[in-house]
């Protein structure tokens, strides 16, 4: 029964079942069939019992959904944020009375690093911030704000290239409303958990990890984006030349992405409709299992790749020039 179980192998590794759990299911078979040997049946017998290798591995497949794909595990995604507080100087702390909060964050030319925490209360660190002053940093009314006060911009700005914020959001705080805007600084965000999800970037780069969001809007111009392990009531896109690198999402509802010239890539993610329309950047999905899909373009192309031959995705509408609609 060599030849069984290496047919069976080849099958398995067609519908991508991982390696680990192919290795287990040929431990399996190769018992089952010692077993049988031991009872006395012989090769004929052995071919009937067991059946074509085509049809185990369909029937594997069917019955063990739920095995896990190569490589698709959220626990696999660690904090994009590496800061650490020592290396900065604690400006403000705000501790927290509701367990409901709005953020709202408008810089200039700053970076940021914010993240959730074991703690009770909002703190914001900074290093290389020349003048705390130009900035308010309040929590009033539960709502927090950080921002760069326009009125105190200087052309010359005060801050060096490295001038970082860092903040920490305690566990568990709901946050209702959350809103970045940012002129060139970069910004790196983890763990966070929100209703209401607004972010607008211009020429800064963004990394987001572990987020649990409401309806979601992302807007960037020139700046690159990059989110790790999301999951979202909605989501929607807004590129201009900036590129969009998604890996492990799941999103309830729709994905939007609206681009001029920047491509989006998509690795493992989920949702109910996709909609893409384009001047001329592309989509391009690893893993990518949209319900439908809907291409509206100049030249922008969608490529899925996918693997799991039961998972279906529909083309509901493709309005283009010259741009594609490729699934495999």
């Amino acid at each position: 029964m060599k030849k069984f179980l290496k047919d069976l192998e080849k099958e398995l590794k067609k519908l991508k079942i991982n390696s680990k759990d192919i290795e287990e299911i040929l431990e399996d078979h190769k018992e089952m069939i010692e077993a049988a040997k031991s009872e006395g049946l012989n090769d004929e017998q052995l071919e009937e019992k067991f059946g074509n290798p085509v049809n185990v591995a369909k029937d594997i497949f069917e019955d063990n959904n739920t095995l896990p794909k190569e490589g698709y595990n959220f626990e696999d995604i660690d904090s994009c944020v590496k800061e650490n507080t020592a290396d900065y100087t604690l400006v403000k702390t705000f501790p927290i009375v509701s367990e409901e909060i709005t953020i709202e964050i408008s810089l200039i030319s700053d970076d940021l690093s914010l993240i959730e925490y074991d703690g009770e209360s909002i703190q914001v660190y900074e290093k290389e911030i020349k003048d705390i002053k130009e900035y308010t940093i309040t929590l009033d009314d539960n709502h927090f704000e950080l921002k760069k006060d326009k009125n105190k911009f200087k052309l010359f700005s005060s801050s060096s290239n490295d001038a970082r914020f860092f903040v920490l959001i305690p566990k568990g705080v709901k946050i209702k409303d959350f809103e970045y805007k940012t002129i060139s600084g970069d910004l790196e965000l983890d763990g966070i958990t929100a209703l209401k999800f607004k972010l607008k970037s211009t020429s800064g780069d963004v990394e987001t990890t572990n987020l649990d969001l409401g309806e979601t809007k992302f807007s960037t111009i020139s700046g690159d984006i990059e989110i790790n392990n999301l999951k979202a009531k909605s989501f929607e896109m807004s590129l201009i030349s900036g590129d969009l690198d998604i890996k492990k999402a799941i999103i309830e509802e729709d994905m939007y992405f609206n681009s001029v010239s920047g491509d989006v890539q998509l690795y493992e993610v989920e949702c109910n409709n996709a909609t893409l329309k384009t001047v001329s950047g592309d989509l391009n999905g690893n893993e990518f299992y949209p319900k439908e899909v809907i291409l509206k373009s100049i030249s922008g192309d969608i490529n899925i790749d996918n693997r799991d031959v039961l998972k279906e995705v529909n083309i509901i509408v493709k309005k283009t020039i010259s741009g594609e609609i490729n699934i495999k």
